[in-house]
């Protein structure tokens, strides 16, 4: 066989490299993708403390901002203040019901109340933030728990210590575990 006829075999051949790669590593993906229930919970279930809130091109953090998120027995609480409008400052609070099975998690709030605190006065909303029930989908990538909405414009990436969450691709909040 010509040196050329060489070159060109061994070039064929690691042309294909890639492709059985990215077929072997799809697999892996695949299977990974399903966890048990029990590791879902472990993963997803807790008391998380609000690390960062990304808005306007900024990254804010407490003081600036504070929060807790829970996720536990099926209930879902969020309290958030936010002062990066000083002097005026928001708070949330929600509160709701959440499901959990091994495909998917669903959560809606039965009650919400938004305060807004200005100097001239404060106001109360009640008004729910969405109509509905939020559905995600669930996966296993890169070690992390990802819950991506049905449209895909939310998303959760639970990781071992945080959550981020993302509205259309960006981050908006990052949450940490709080430990016990």
């Amino acid at each position: 066989m010509s040196a050329q006829v060489r070159r060109y075999t061994l070039a064929h051949r690691i042309r294909w490299i890639p492709a059985i790669l990215s077929l072997a590593t799809a697999g892996a993906v695949c299977y990974a993708a399903k966890l048990p229930l029990d590791a879902l919970k472990a993963r997803i279930v807790g008391v998380y403390s609000l690390a960062e809130w990304h808005a306007d091109g900024q990254v804010f953090r407490p003081p600036t901002v504070e929060g807790r998120m829970v996720l536990l027995n099926g209930t879902i609480v969020v309290v958030h203040h936010n002062r990066t409008r000083w002097p005026t400052e928001t708070t949330l609070v929600a509160f709701g019901k959440y499901t959990l099975d091994a495909d998917s998690f669903a959560y809606r709030y039965d009650s919400t109340s938004v305060v807004t605190e200005t100097p001239s006065g404060s106001t109360v909303s009640h008004k729910p933030l969405w109509d509905g029930i939020r559905s995600f989908s669930i996966s296993s990538e890169h070690g992390q728990v990802r819950l991506r909405s049905e449209g895909g414009k939310q998303v959760f990436a639970f990781g071992r210590t945080d959550v981020t969450y993302y509205e259309g691709g960006q981050v908006l909040l990052v949450w940490r575990r709080n430990p016990g």
